[in-house]
């Protein structure tokens, strides 16, 4: 009688054992799929962006070249044939780099300090396969213009922009200077030093020069001091010069004549 109620017990474990044990291996079975599932899904969801990442990088190096023979800021026609659920756009954000540093610069006023702004851009390549922010990738680098050449014949352009000619004492002559580079085009983001020189023969002088800091504008008068610190007023001519640096190729070119006068 005791070994029966015995085998029956052990018998009822066994059966609670085997349905428990059952019930865990179709949790494991639910949570293997559930993760192999996962997976796929993450799979999937890595390629599509790396897929992104790398016609974001085609389509850079192709602004970059497209920027490097033509010098402009445009962007070539975003082609993938082979992704064709991808859409890819380009955009040129202007960018404010300070010349030599922001540091030194940040002590002007912004209207005088020495910014580069048409020489580099920032360029975004934007690559979307779908809504939101998680099927969306952007590429952003700094692209800048090639190096270019002075024009042979005329590099700077020197130009009155207020005042006349002769400058008597208290007067100036307010000068503008363009740079142009082989293809006859201007040259932004050019800094200017302005100097003024004597025309040599029966009556040359020199005046005083003065500049915004950018180099923007000269200023060319009739008052000079010495070293004592007397301001002497002057009769003579000369001609004020502007120098730039373009890409190591140093320029300097004088402008118009000019007479001081009493």
């Amino acid at each position: 009688m005791k070994k029966n109620r015995r085998s029956r017990r052990t018998l009822a474990y066994s059966l609670m054992e085997a349905i428990l044990a059952s019930f865990l291996l179709i949790g494991v079975f639910l949570l293997v799929g559930k993760m192999f599932h996962r997976g796929l899904q993450y799979s999937s969801v890595v390629n599509e962006r790396v897929t992104a990442v790398h016609l974001a990088e085609q389509q850079m190096a192709r602004v970059r070249r497209q920027v490097e023979e033509t010098g402009e800021w445009t962007a070539p026609v975003a082609d993938f044939p082979e992704h064709p659920e991808y859409k890819v756009d380009v955009r040129f954000d202007g960018v404010r780099l300070y010349s030599p540093s922001s540091k030194l610069e940040q002590a002007y006023p912004p209207s005088t300090r020495r910014t580069i702004g048409e020489s580099s851009k920032k360029v975004s390549v934007i690559v979307s396969w779908g809504r939101g922010e998680a099927k969306r990738f952007v590429l952003t680098s700094l692209v800048n213009q090639p190096p270019r050449q002075w024009r042979t014949k005329k590099p700077i352009v020197i130009k009155r922009d207020r005042g006349t000619s002769p400058i008597r004492p208290g007067q100036s002559i307010r000068y503008v200077a363009t740079g142009y580079d082989e293809d006859g085009e201007e040259i932004k983001d050019l800094f200017f030093q302005w100097n003024v020189v004597p025309v040599y023969g029966e009556d040359p002088a020199v005046g005083r020069v003065r500049q915004s800091h950018n180099g923007s504008i000269g200023v060319l008068g009739n008052r000079v001091q010495t070293v004592e610190g007397e301001l002497l007023e002057l009769q003579g001519f000369c001609k004020i010069t502007a120098t730039a640096l373009l890409d190591g190729q140093l320029r300097t070119v004088a402008g118009p004549e000019a007479r001081l006068s009493y």
